[in-house]
């Protein structure tokens, strides 16, 4: 996909609610060529790892608007300036999400 936001639609649903108050720099606000290029690969990214079995199961059993704090939040891609800002928080995600598929019965079930 070639436009930014018709890969941010189909992500949208899943970006952390908390993610309009995060730090923001016109760096990686998607402007230019570079800025749409580096949000197009974020945005890519969070779509690939969404297909995967830890995410579906995860995503099942705690769907988005009922996770509670300190369970996995999909990062914005547009809230993280630098490249290694991003990597951090998306490494964060991932690994979250592998360990809270694997542990899920510390999670309570929602209601």
């Amino acid at each position: 996909v070639d436009n930014p936001t018709a890969v941010e639609a189909e992500v949208e649903g899943g970006v952390a609610a908390d993610a309009a108050d995060a730090p923001f720099s016109p760096e990686g606000d998607g402007e230019g060529p570079e800025g749409e290029k580096r949000l197009r690969k974020r945005f890519n990214l969070i779509s690939m790892h969404k297909e995967r079995p830890e995410y579906k199961a995860f995503n099942a059993r705690f769907p988005r608007h009922l996770r509670q704090e300190g369970q996995p939040m999909t990062p914005d891609p547009r809230a993280y300036p630098s490249k290694r800002q991003w990597e951090t928080a998306a490494q964060k995600w991932r690994e979250d999400l592998r360990v809270a598929s694997c542990g899920m019965a510390e999670f309570p079930e929602v209601a």
